[in-house]
C-alpha cells in the first residue's frame, strides 16, 4: 500500500483525459496518477484492489474512446523518465536486443535504433503512441505488427490479486491487454543506418498517401477481417466516407478512419461507428469489429443497446 504522503503526492482527482487523447474526446478519470516508480505503481495497485476501484492505463492515448462523462476509475500514466523511459541496446544469448521502457514513444525508439545501426521496428513508422500501448494492441499492420519483433515482455495484472507479488514476465501479446506493461524486449538486427532510413521514409511516403494527415482519430477504427477485403475496403464500398454524425465523420481519405471534424463527441464517434457496422453487414454480409479500446458505461451500454454484442 501507499503511504498516505506517496498518494497525495501522486494521485490526483478531475483530470481531463481528452488532452491525453489522439481523439480530443472525454471526460475526466476519478483518480489519475502519473508514476516513475513500480514500487509506487504496486502499492497503487493495491490500494485498488483495497477500495475497489478499476484500473485503466493510458500512454500515447492513439487507441481509446473516452467516455464523455468521464470514468469512474484510477487511471495510470507511465512517465518517460526513469525506468519507464529507458531504452538500451545488448547482446543476450548472441541475438541484438532493445530493452524499452513502456513510455518511449514508438516514434523515438524507431529513430533510435536507426541511428544505433539496428534494423527490424521499421514497422513502426508512422504509427503514434508508445511502447507499452504497441504491445497492448499488437500495433502495426501491412508492414509488420509489434508481435514479430517482440521477444517478452513484463507487466502488473490489471486484476492484481492478493496472491500477485509485483510484475510478471510474459511472451505472448495475446495476454498484453490484461497487463499494464514496464518493460518490453525486442530483437532487432544490425544494419547500416542509411538503409533503414530509407525503408522508414518509404512506409512513410505510403501513409501519407493513403492516410488522413493533421487530424484528430484514433487511427483505424476496426479491425481489419481475416479473410477477404480489409474493413477500409469494405466500409468505402457501402459508399460511407464523408459520412456524418454530429461532429464525427468517415475520412474521405481512408474509409476506417473516423476523425473528429468539429467538436466530436465519444457518443457522436461510436454512434457512427456502430451505423458503418450496421450499413456494411447489410450490404456484404460482413461484421465489422470494433479495434480501439471503448472506456467508459455509457459507451458500452450505447454499444449493447445497438446489439453489437
Amino acid at each position: 500500500m501507499p503511504s498516505e504522503k506517496d498518494f497525495n503526492n501522486h494521485v490526483r482527482s478531475g483530470i481531463s483525459l481528452a488532452p491525453m487523447t489522439t481523439f480530443g474526446i472525454g471526460g475526466s478519470a476519478g483518480y489519475f496518477a502519473e508514476l516513475d516508480s513500480k514500487e509506487i505503481l504496486e502499492g497503487l495497485f493495491k490500494w485498488s484492489r483495497k477500495e475497489n476501484v478499476p484500473v485503466f492505463a493510458i500512454g500515447g492515448g492513439s487507441n481509446i474512446v473516452v467516455a464523455d462523462e468521464g470514468i469512474e476509475a484510477l487511471v495510470l500514466k507511465l512517465s518517460s523518465n526513469g525506468s519507464f523511459g529507458k531504452i538500451d541496446f545488448t547482446v543476450e544469448d548472441d541475438k541484438h536486443i532493445a530493452v524499452v521502457g513502456p513510455a518511449v514513444p514508438s516514434a523515438v525508439l524507431l529513430r533510435r535504433t536507426a541511428e544505433a545501426g539496428f534494423s527490424g521496428l521499421e514497422f513502426f513508422a508512422g504509427i503514434p503512441g508508445t511502447v507499452g500501448g504497441a504491445v497492448a494492441c499488437d500495433a502495426g499492420g501491412r508492414f509488420g505488427r509489434i508481435s514479430s519483433a517482440l521477444v517478452g515482455y513484463e507487466g502488473f495484472p490489471y486484476a492484481f490479486g492478493k496472491q500477485d507479488k509485483g510484475a510478471y514476465w510474459l511472451d505472448k501479446t495475446r495476454d498484453a491487454e490484461d497487463f499494464l506493461i514496464t518493460e518490453v524486449v525486442l530483437k532487432i538486427e544490425p544494419a547500416e543506418t542509411a538503409v533503414v532510413n530509407t525503408r522508414i521514409q518509404e512506409i512513410l511516403d505510403y501513409r501519407r498517401k493513403t492516410q488522413p494527415e493533421g487530424v484528430k482519430s484514433a487511427g483505424c477504427i476496426f479491425q481489419n477481417p481475416p479473410d477477404g477485403p480489409s474493413a477500409g475496403e469494405l466500409i468505402d464500398k457501402a459508399g460511407l466516407k464523408g459520412k456524418r454524425r454530429g461532429g464525427a465523420e468517415v475520412s474521405t481519405v481512408h474509409a476506417n478512419y473516423i476523425i473528429n471534424s468539429s467538436g466530436a463527441t465519444a457518443f457522436d464517434v461510436i454512434g457512427l461507428a456502430l451505423d458503418i457496422i450496421e450499413v456494411v453487414q447489410e450490404k456484404t454480409g460482413v461484421k465489422l469489429a470494433l479495434k480501439v479500446d471503448i472506456w467508459g458505461e455509457s459507451l458500452e451500454e450505447l454499444i449493447s443497446r445497438r446489439g453489437y454484442f
